[in-house]
C-alpha cells in the first residue's frame, strides 16, 4: 500500500510538472536578434529535399585541401550561417574549425549551397540562423580541388 501511494504521488507530480510544457511558443514567440535574424523560427529552414539530401550534397561538393592531406588531418568543421527570406545563404562563419585550409573550404561549400526553403514565423518567411558540419577525411583526398 505504501508503494502504491508513493507511485501515485510520483506519477501525479510528473503529470503536473509537464502540464505547462508546450505553451512557451504562445507565451514567448520567437524574436530576432539585433541583426533581425531569428535563432529559432516556428518552422525551421530546410535544405532542398530535407536533411537526407543536405549532408550528401555537402560531402559531394567538399574537397580535401592539400595542406590537410599533407598533414594527415581528419575531422569536422562546424559552420553557422543565415538562411535568408528568399532561401539564399549569407553570414557564413566557422564556429569550430580545423585549420590547414579546411575552414576556408567549409565556408566555400556552405556559401555555394542551393537555395533553401526559408524558416517562417507567423506564416512569413524570415532570416534564420542554422548550422552544419563539414566532414574532412581521406576519401576526399583524391578529389580534385576547386579551381580559383
Amino acid at each position: 500500500m505504501k508503494l502504491f501511494k508513493l507511485t501515485l504521488l510520483l506519477v501525479t507530480t510528473l503529470l503536473l510538472s509537464n502540464a505547462g510544457m508546450g505553451q512557451n511558443s504562445t507565451v514567448n514567440p520567437p524574436n530576432p536578434d539585433h541583426n533581425g535574424i531569428y535563432w529559432k523560427a516556428e518552422v525551421s529552414p530546410e535544405f532542398p529535399g530535407g536533411e537526407p539530401y543536405e549532408y550528401p550534397w555537402i560531402d559531394a561538393n567538399t574537397h580535401m585541401p592539400q595542406q590537410a592531406v599533407m598533414n594527415g588531418l581528419v575531422g569536422k568543421v562546424w559552420v553557422k550561417f543565415c538562411v535568408n527570406e528568399d532561401g539564399s545563404i549569407s553570414n557564413v562563419s566557422v564556429n569550430r574549425g580545423l585549420g590547414f585550409g579546411c575552414d576556408e573550404e567549409a565556408v566555400r561549400v556552405i556559401s555555394s549551397m542551393p537555395k533553401w526553403t526559408p524558416g517562417t514565423v507567423g506564416g512569413k518567411a524570415v532570416k534564420t540562423w542554422t548550422a552544419a558540419q563539414v566532414n574532412f577525411n581521406f576519401k576526399k583526398a583524391n578529389a580534385p580541388a576547386p579551381s580559383k
